[in-house]
């Protein structure tokens, strides 16, 4: 009786030591400048390895068993999901805890709905800071030439520089307008609010002026030297591991500010340093890497480089879904991030290697959503198609169709995006009609977000004036093509080569309708745009010297009793050196 009674009490205890291998945690909404954060209720956790899910009660608790487990041991999250939420910090499924019995772990949840809106609210007023900076430093251009203080070819070469940061900027914005709308001010002091209230509300010379207060400057200088002399954050043994994480994450944040701001300013250099040494951080990080590529990609078309970072967060990736298991989502979207950057560089086999194995990884993340995937279709479409197949172009669009829809606002930017890809092989293929249709789609999507401005909102005016001049409708061909112009001068200034060849599909319209005078004058003004841009020698201020060269000699021939257009013809012919 005695040796049962002890047996007993040993099972007892065995059992009471398993029941205590929990890892406890805590699931929140995100903080907000007008709210804060409160407990998420129903919110399914999965860690790896594990059979079953929990769920968070009511109070934003949940339990995970960890059976064998000892405080320290690694274990990592396989799904964290709740309909109408997404996670604000996507690395934290796959990444590696340290398993507590006592410290519990914390996840913040945004609401999508929210995260729409605020994204939309941060983007607007990002595109507001960018036309008010591209128009002030237009201004400074303009009065250094003419008081002589830059020569021509100096006013030239930095207005193009100008533009194309000024056009790189405004393609970065959306990533930059989601990392604002996922911070979480419930983790913030006042002096950290009210920098990124400052950088949400567009006001970046403030938040500028608070972050030099604080000696971020020399900050990100020093983890800079550090990271060069190989000190890392983490070898700094006498800190806890905890506290150097924070700091870390701290340091990043502050770098990712000084980033947006050096953008807003168009200071490449200062970008450049930043987000750089954001990623050299903590190389382990896969967005920071993801990030940085991207940057050196879009902005500074360094491809090479780009992909360094792409393939660093590529190996952190594969290491991450060794089980073959998609944790965190972000290998679909390393693939389709290297093989879109082959495809610049046009080595199309390359990119249709990475961009079908982006899209397999995406397609077997089936808890992600499904803009990824259509985005990977679209992508291989976009290789087919400038590889002059445009039936396996068509294809691949139709397919990314299918994983987006109009009807929620969350996929019109790339139910848009996919549409005027299509519009233009409809174009090419004379399918005049369908091309219409589909364009009217894109525009009212792209309305709905950008209202009447931006630069895809011209774009897709300029699709109509495109579509309308190849149906020999020159009225409506002119006035989507000024639409478009008038859109872009408001946007860009008038010494913009966008505006030069709107200019010029003006002129083709007035040529269309016999009206080769009013041709004339347009491609005449298409010629001075290239030629303050370019240069004489250029193609396309050529291109445009020989577009005026023909309406001259329509012109003298419609006119055979009319010297003066032979005699303005020989002066035109004489003033560029034409034979």
């Amino acid at each position: 009786m005695k040796q049962r009674s002890i047996l007993a009490v040993l099972w007892l205890s065995i059992c009471l030591s398993s029941s205590a291998q929990t890892q406890l945690g805590f699931v929140k909404t995100l903080g907000r400048p007008s709210h804060k954060g409160v407990a998420l209720s129903g919110v399914s956790v999965r860690v790896k390895g594990g059979h079953n899910a929990v769920l968070s009660n009511a109070q934003g608790n949940f339990a995970m068993p960890m059976p064998g487990k000892k405080p320290g041991d690694a274990y990592a999250l396989q799904q964290v999901q709740k309909q109408g939420y997404e996670l604000r910090d996507k690395a934290a499924v796959g990444r590696q805890y340290a398993y507590s019995d006592k410290v519990p772990l914390t996840l913040v949840m945004a609401s999508s709905s929210q995260l729409i809106s605020d994204k939309q609210r941060i983007e607007n007023k990002a595109y507001e800071v960018a036309e008010r900076g591209y128009k002030a430093k237009l201004v400074q251009l303009e009065q250094q030439k003419d008081a002589n203080r830059i020569t021509i070819d100096q006013y030239r070469q930095q207005l193009q520089d100008l533009q194309d940061k000024y056009e790189k900027y405004q393609s970065l914005i959306d990533g930059l307008a989601e990392h604002y709308a996922l911070v979480d001010y419930d983790a913030l002091d006042e002096q950290e609010r009210e920098i990124n209230l400052c950088i949400e509300n567009g006001d970046l010379e403030r938040a500028d002026s608070l972050l030099q207060q604080l000696g971020i400057q020399q900050r990100a200088e020093d983890i800079a030297q550090r990271l060069k002399a190989g000190q890392r954050l983490m070898d700094e043994a006498w800190q806890e591991q905890a506290e150097v994480l924070k700091r870390q994450e701290k340091d990043a944040e502050y770098l990712y500010q000084l980033y947006t701001i050096a953008l807003a300013k168009f200071d490449n250099d200062k970008a450049r340093f930043y987000i750089e040494t954001r990623a050299e951080l903590d190389t382990t990080n896969v967005e920071w890497q993801m990030q940085a590529g991207n940057f050196i990609s879009e902005y500074l078309a360094k491809y090479d480089l780009a992909l360094s970072f792409y393939f660093r967060a590529l190996r952190q990736s594969e290491s991450h879904d060794s089980a073959g298991n998609v944790i965190n989502g972000f290998l679909g979207t390393t693939y389709n991030n290297i093989g879109y950057t082959y495809f610049l560089m046009s080595e199309y086999a390359q990119a249709l290697n990475f961009l079908n194995r982006g899209l397999q990884e995406r397609i077997k993340a089936k808890n992600r959503d499904s803009i990824s995937v259509a985005m990977s279709y679209n992508n291989i479409g976009n290789v087919y198609y400038l590889q002059g197949d445009g039936g396996k172009a068509l294809d691949y669009y139709s397919k990314a169709m299918e994983y987006v829809a109009p009807t929620q606002p969350s996929h019109l930017s790339a139910f848009a995006t996919v549409g005027h890809n299509i519009v233009l092989l409809l174009i090419e293929a004379k399918m005049y009609d369908k091309a219409l249709k589909m364009n009217r789609i894109v525009l009212d999507l792209r309305q709905k977000l950008n209202g009447e401005r931006g630069l895809e909102i011209a774009n897709t005016y300029n699709s109509f004036g495109s579509i309308y001049l190849a149906m020999k409708d020159d009225i409506k061909a002119l006035e989507n093509f000024q639409k478009s112009l008038n859109i872009l001068i408001s946007i860009v200034g008038k010494d913009h080569r966008d505006v030069g060849l709107s200019y010029q599909n003006i002129a083709a319209s007035y040529a269309n309708h016999r009206d080769h005078q009013k041709a004339l004058i347009y491609y005449t003004k298409a010629m001075q745009v290239m030629m303050n841009l370019f240069g004489q020698h250029h193609l396309m201020t050529q291109e445009a010297l020989r577009h005026m060269d023909n309406t001259f000699q329509v012109l003298i021939r419609e006119n055979p009793n009319n010297p003066k257009w032979q005699e303005i013809y020989e002066g035109f012919k004489q003033t560029y050196d034409l034979k």
